[in-house]
């Protein structure tokens, strides 16, 4: 139930009003002007529960919907519905019940949350029951994309978000693609949940070509029913402007996740020894969103990426307790890069390699254009 829909009732929860006949008091409606009609759905499925006629209440979230709402359930009827862009409500009845189904939709992916009051525990609970079963559904286990926002700052000073569903692969298929050390943090963080959450910034450096950026996207997907994640194209602007920040930082919708992540890639200035004394008030910025008086309770994980070496960085950004995990991405050593290629050894000098030489040692062995020869254009794979 939203902050919105029970201030709607909170005449009826601070002031008594007229009683019936069998010592109930029924609920009485009051909708301020920045409610619309979803509030007023979800606070009339309350009044059964304020006036005594059902007790009892039980709630349920469900991940990962497809199709549409089904409403005609556990011998109940739809009363009231409101639908938008990105939510639809239904407010329905049955022999003893009530409940409401609010159906969010957010880049690919759908959830909803269920309300149901009834007259005895037991009826709460099997329509509850019923609801889910009616509404559940699976994502496909092929689900490749996960909805990512991108910001910018505009010429007229404001900020600008587009959305776009962004390829992201499942971590355990491309785990293989990381040393061994690196695989073992993410490992972790990919198994992580909203209450695992331990410091505001998650720091990946390592040189270009060995698969930075596909990490996170794989993070994106294994955190996507708790965690927004949002691309922010001029980091160099996010901490020189504070509108901005607020904007990209804190202001959320009603319907957004528990965490946000602000991506901000290749942030050598920002992060390196000297930063304070060159960047400014920009580092103090990131400082205070990261453990200070506006980072406090926001949700906000700060992923930055640098080519730069961790000795490098500046020591308040990966002061411990600030920076929950420093993630090296480095080349595959040769034991690694042979079994990436199944076994087989590259020809050519040995040594530690990248994803992106690998992908282009493949290309040449196997016949394909390389672009280091001048040739057509081939994929390069994801490895940036």
């Amino acid at each position: 139930m939203s902050t919105e829909a029970l201030s709607a009732l909170r005449d009826t929860a601070t002031r008594p009003g007229p009683t019936t006949g069998d010592g109930r008091n029924p609920a009485q409606l009051t909708l301020r002007g920045t409610e619309n009609a979803r509030h007023a759905i979800q606070a009339m499925a309350l009044a059964p529960f304020l006036d005594g006629t059902q007790p009892y209440a039980r709630t349920g979230r469900l991940h990962g919907l497809d199709g549409a709402p089904r409403w005609e359930v556990c011998a109940g009827r739809l009363v009231r519905q409101f639908t938008s862009e990105a939510v639809t409500v239904g407010l329905l009845e049955g022999p003893g019940w009530t409940a409401t189904v609010a159906r969010m939709t957010k880049g690919s992916s759908t959830h909803a949350e269920i309300a149901v009051t009834a007259g005895t525990e037991a009826l709460a609970a099997e329509v509850l029951e019923g609801l889910t079963r009616a509404h559940e559904g699976k994502e496909p286990a092929d689900h490749a994309t996960v909805p990512i926002g991108f910001w910018h700052l505009s010429e007229l000073g404001t900020a600008v978000r587009i959305s776009r569903d962004t390829k992201a692969p499942r971590w355990d298929a491309i785990r293989q693609n990381y040393t061994a050390a690196a695989r073992d943090r993410l490992d972790h963080l990919a198994a992580l949940g909203p209450d695992g959450m331990d410091g505001a910034i998650l720091l990946v450096h390592g040189p270009p070509g060995t698969g930075k950026t596909t990490a996170l996207r794989a993070l994106a997907q294994e955190w996507r029913d708790w965690c927004e994640f949002e691309y922010v194209l001029d980091p160099e602007n996010l901490f020189s402007s504070s509108g901005y920040l607020l904007d990209t930082a804190l202001n959320r919708g009603p319907e957004h996740s528990p965490w946000r992540a602000l991506v901000l890639e290749d942030c050598d200035e920002l992060l390196r020894s000297d930063a304070k004394r060159a960047a400014g008030q920009s580092m103090a910025r990131l400082l205070n969103l990261s453990d200070g008086l506006l980072g406090q309770d926001s949700g906000t994980l700060l992923v930055m990426t640098t080519n730069e070496d961790v000795h490098r960085l500046h020591p308040a950004v990966t002061r411990p307790g600030r920076c929950m995990a420093q993630i090296e991405v480095g080349p595959l050593t040769p034991e690694e890069a042979a079994r990436w290629r199944g076994g087989v050894t590259a020809r050519g000098p040995g040594g530690p390699a990248t994803l992106a030489e690998l992908y282009a040692r493949t290309r040449e062995e196997s016949g394909r254009p390389s672009l280091r020869h001048g040739t057509a254009t081939a994929p390069v794979g994801m490895y940036m």
